[in-house]
């Protein structure tokens, strides 16, 4: 029995309504989408093309749809590698994710973009599809590349300055030795000149005159000078370069050290010099060096005292978590507030040679702390004292 025409007809009708409906329902479903996405069918044009893919490649959908996915834009997507996914990898595994492809399209300029990709099989008309969602990491490629142009940049700088550093410790440490050697081998012609001065000194006896007098005690004067200086520059040279290595030393011990090494001129300038420190009061210095530092602080004090008044010296020591805080107070005759940084500065002496010294003091005091990770400074009040303080690490 045939069918009547105008059934069949209605049939149609409403299948290619229902179609539509279909379509537009997807068409909205892509179209909330951010990303770009195509939708090819099994011979590869595109059946539907979401507004995020107009607008960012800059077409329109009446150019897109119903065209070989390689047409699109006179050829733009003719790409290599699009090829290799849609015409090998797709119909083999029907999934790929993240592949990537870099392409310079004369519209929009050269975009980097991960292609994702399903192939989907319909039962009802025994046909397949493909979506294609295309994420554009133009900008992500830009930063990870200027990161990565940094990172090399940063690595030669660092590379530079470890190069510049490492020839730095090494050209100190060739003075370091440079200045241990000249000065060792300077001591014994001082101590020669010395000796020898004083020979003459008491060879010669009263047959001299005044002035040849006056000249032997010069001699003699510049070259204790002289004596004294290359003694300082020994100990400042053998101070190592780095952070010391780990030991311990008591500051008590360090103190009477200090004391027996000045037991002259204590007793010279009846200088009252007072260590109160606790037994349990240790520091991560070798003994050889905080005895010296403790030494030269307090010979200092010592040397800088007022006229007819004699020295006092306290030294003390504060816990300060990680740390002590000594204290060297004394009652000399103090420093002015703009030379209180100069101080430890090499060589830098405040009252010439009104007052005997080398002006390596202090800066031997210095390098020792800083090479124990430790901070030194000073306070004073001129005509008054002055006290110096250095932080110095716990054992």
């Amino acid at each position: 029995m045939a069918i009547p025409e105008r059934s069949t007809s209605k049939k149609q009708g409403e299948n290619t309504f229902e179609l539509q409906k279909s379509l537009d329902f997807a068409q909205s479903i892509l179209d909330t989408v951010r990303e770009p996405m195509l939708v090819l069918d099994g011979d590869l044009r595109v059946k539907m093309a979401s507004r995020a893919f107009c607008r960012s490649f800059e077409v329109s959908a009446a150019e897109t749809e119903g065209r070989l996915v390689y047409q699109l834009g006179n050829g733009q997507w003719n790409i290599p590698r699009l090829r290799l996914l849609l015409e090998e990898i797709i119909p083999q595994d029907s999934v790929f994710d993240d592949f990537q492809v870099e392409h310079d399209f004369p519209q929009v300029g050269c975009r980097v973009m991960l292609l994702n990709a399903r192939r989907v099989w319909r039962e009802d008309d025994q046909s397949d599809f493909i979506l294609l969602a295309i994420e554009d990491i133009t900008e992500r490629h830009r930063a990870e590349a200027e990161r990565r142009r940094v990172e090399e940049g940063l690595a030669k700088v660092n590379q530079a300055l470890m190069k510049t550093t490492a020839d730095l410790s090494r050209s100190n440490e060739d003075l370091a030795r440079f200045a241990h050697v000249a000065a060792h081998d300077l001591k014994a012609p001082v101590n020669t000149i010395v000796t020898f001065t004083q020979m003459l000194t008491r060879l010669t006896g009263d047959v001299r005159s005044e002035q040849a007098q006056n000249h032997f005690v010069f001699i003699e004067n510049a070259a204790q000078r002289l004596a004294a200086l290359i003694k300082d520059l020994l100990h400042y040279s053998v101070i190592p370069e780095g952070p010391f290595p780990p030991e311990s030393a008591q500051a008590q011990v360090a103190c009477e050290a200090a004391l027996a090494s000045l037991d002259s001129a204590i007793r010279e300038s009846a200088a009252d010099v007072r260590c109160d420190v606790k037994a349990e009061v240790s520091v991560a210095v070798p003994m050889s060096l905080f005895a010296q530092l403790l030494q030269n602080l307090i010979g200092n004090a010592i040397r800088y005292r007022r006229k007819n008044i004699p020295p006092r010296v306290s030294v003390s020591a504060a816990d300060q978590g990680n740390q002590w805080l000594f204290s060297v107070e004394d009652n000399g005759i103090g420093i002015e507030d703009q030379y209180l940084k100069t101080v430890f500065e090499p060589f830098r002496r405040l009252h010439g040679h009104e007052i005997p010294g080398s002006g390596i003091g202090l800066a031997t005091c210095k390098r020792i702390v800083e090479r124990a990770e430790g901070r030194i400074w000073a306070t004073s009040r001129p005509r008054e004292g002055s006290t110096f303080y250095f932080l110095l690490p716990k054992s």
